[in-house]
Parts: structure tokens; C-alpha cells; sequence
């Protein structure tokens, strides 16, 4: 009997698999860039850097600093924005809701104005205001008005204003009875 390719045994070496595993994402390198440039980030590093961890529940690892094991960002709008993009579209994220998107990111990560920052993103995204559907109440059937009985019965007002002025005046009032359609000015 002869093996085929499922059958056969494939001798992969340990070194093989680990190098294989250990992949570092491109962004993280991104985190710590945006923490140069911040004052909270570099009082926090400074910190960490005597204390491995805080009473805050802050800690530090590989450079990183995490506020209770979630990645802790600097104030960096692009970094913030990048975030909220890739979690957002993603396949999981699906364009949804503010509080299922801000479960999401925020199981991952947390910054100072995070839950204000993900409501904007949400309301603003151009592809959810042009893809879904206005979530307002349907206001209802018309209800036609009762057809008055005697002239000047029920009237209506109303102002034309934005007029060039005359003997300082700039609007005019119109009224206009329901029934003969006799309006005075």
C-alpha cells in the first residue's frame, strides 16, 4: 500500500513552529511611537520603569503600558482613528451599533475620552449614514382639517419676513381664512 499526501508524517523541527508563532504586530511599534510625545505616557513610563506595576493598575511589557490588561494609548488621534477603523470594519465588527463597537475596542484597549471619541466615529461613519435605514418613528396618517363652515371661521397666520425696509418695517403678517381663501395683509 502506498502513502499519500495525508497519510505521510510531516517532521517539522520545534525551532520551526516557534519561529513560525512569534509574529509582532506593526502597529505595536506605532503605541509606543505616540507615548514620545505624551506627558501622561512619559510620567507613566517613568513610573513603571521603578515599579513593574501601579496601584492604578497600571503595568508595563515589551514597552507597552497596559491599564488592567488592556493596551493603554497615548493621546494620538491617527493611532485612536486606526483602532477604531480596523475594529469597526472588520468581519466581527460589522459596521454595529456604538455599544457593541465600544465593547469591542474597549476589551482591547483604553485612553482618556475613549467612550466619547468611539460615539463620534460610530455617528459619523459615511458608509452607515448612507447604508442604513433612519430609525425614526413613522409620524403617522394625515389627518385631513375639519372644512370650516362660515368665512372667518378658522384662519391662518403667518409672518414674510426678510423684506427690504419700509417706514421701518421689514415683515409683513398674512391672514388667510380657511374657507374663502380671502387673505388680508
Amino acid at each position: 500500500m502506498a502513502a499519500d499526501a495525508l497519510s505521510c508524517r510531516v517532521h517539522t523541527s520545534e525551532e520551526e513552529l516557534v519561529a513560525i508563532s512569534s509574529s509582532i504586530p506593526l502597529w505595536l511599534q506605532e503605541v509606543i511611537s505616540a507615548y514620545d510625545g505624551n506627558d501622561m505616557a512619559q510620567k507613566l513610563l517613568t513610573e513603571l520603569a521603578i515599579q513593574t506595576s501601579n496601584e492604578s493598575g497600571y503595568s508595563r511589557r515589551a514597552g507597552i503600558i497596559y491599564h488592567r490588561n488592556k493596551i493603554w494609548l497615548a493621546h494620538s488621534s491617527l493611532l485612536q482613528h486606526k483602532v477604531m477603523q480596523a475594529l469597526y470594519d472588520s468581519a466581527t465588527g460589522g459596521h454595529s451599533s456604538f455599544p457593541v463597537t465600544f465593547r469591542c475596542i474597549h476589551q482591547l484597549f483604553i485612553w482618556p475620552g475613549m467612550k466619547s471619541d468611539i460615539k463620534k466615529f460610530v455617528q459619523e461613519c459615511p458608509t452607515c449614514q448612507q447604508a442604513k435605514p433612519e430609525r425614526v418613528r413613522y409620524p403617522g396618517l394625515l389627518q385631513p382639517l375639519p372644512v370650516p363652515t362660515q368665512a372667518w371661521q378658522v384662519v391662518s397666520m403667518d409672518f414674510i419676513e426678510g423684506l427690504p425696509r419700509s417706514s421701518s418695517y421689514n415683515c409683513i403678517l398674512v391672514v388667510v381664512d380657511k374657507l374663502s381663501k380671502y387673505a388680508h395683509f
